[in-house]
């Protein structure tokens, strides 16, 4: 019965105006027919203007939430705008299979964000059916042959190389197990892990065809460590200038990460 309700909820909140739109109209035909309800009719004008009026506010609001900031200070603040549009492309796909490519470096973030959509679709509070995800992270064996004779405090760099090893291996397990959930099977959503074998230079998400966000990976001199999350992070959809050569450009990075991928299973 909840799981009516919320259905039925969900249902109105998406599609009230043309419903009151069709309300207005078939209303406004009957009463105008019959001769001694014509008085009232004018009560489904009122209910017709509003229906359009809304319409075109919320019309206003999807356009202004259709393009978040082109820039922003880091990942973290771009976070919300990011699981806005993978929810968004998600709860929109019907029949077509729907690939989402989420770049990272030990993916601390992106599983976190990837385990909020999870509970989402679980407590179907999100809609998903047809959907991929593929996560490109590096290979904790890579991550374990890391020696740089610069370093500083080599016990500790070791150490922590060891930790984020650990960390990968941990959140892979945690999201392909995703896969064995009977809601993602019975609708063909999944999660791939690929572990490429090289130094992480960007993170991005390619979200279908329709939106990218995307950083760069640096070096910290000061902490002896590679940070992606902390960098600036940069938004592009399908209507911005230069779009397609970032989505090649980025979807060329991918494939490359496959081909690493491949050549270590050889």
């Amino acid at each position: 019965m909840k799981k009516y309700l919320h259905r039925s909820y969900r249902f109105l909140h998406k599609n009230w105006n043309p419903l009151l739109a069709a309300i207005s109209v078939v209303g406004y035909l009957v009463f105008t027919l019959v001769p001694y309800l014509q008085n009232y009719s004018k009560w489904f004008v009122f209910l017709g203007v509003n229906a359009v009026i809304w319409t075109l506010i919320e019309l206003k609001i999807s356009l202004d939430r259709d393009l978040p900031h082109s820039r922003y200070k880091d990942m973290r603040v771009a976070r919300p705008d990011i699981l806005s549009c993978i929810k968004d492309s998600v709860s929109r796909n019907r029949q077509d299979l729907l690939e989402i490519k989420i770049v990272g470096g030990r993916i601390r973030t992106i599983s976190d964000m990837l385990r909020e959509i999870k509970n989402e679709i679980v407590t179907h509070q999100l809609r998903a059916r047809n959907i991929k995800f593929t996560v490109y992270c590096i290979d904790p064996k890579f991550l374990e042959t890391w020696q740089f004779s610069s370093i500083k405090n080599q016990v500790a760099f070791q150490a922590r190389i060891k930790s984020y090893a650990g960390l990968v291996r941990q959140f892979t397990d945690e999201l392909e197990e995703c896969n064995s959930l009977e809601i993602f099977t019975n609708n063909k959503v999944s999660i791939e892990i690929v572990h490429y074998r090289c130094f992480p230079t960007l993170y991005t998400y390619i979200i279908g065809r329709s939106s990218i966000f995307w950083g760069f990976f640096t070096w910290n001199s000061e902490s002896e460590d590679f940070e992606g999350p902390s960098n600036p992070c940069f938004f592009l959809n399908r209507r911005s200038d230069f779009y397609d050569d970032y989505y090649k450009w980025l979807t060329n990075r991918t494939e490359f990460f496959e081909l690493s991928r491949s050549c270590t299973e050889v």
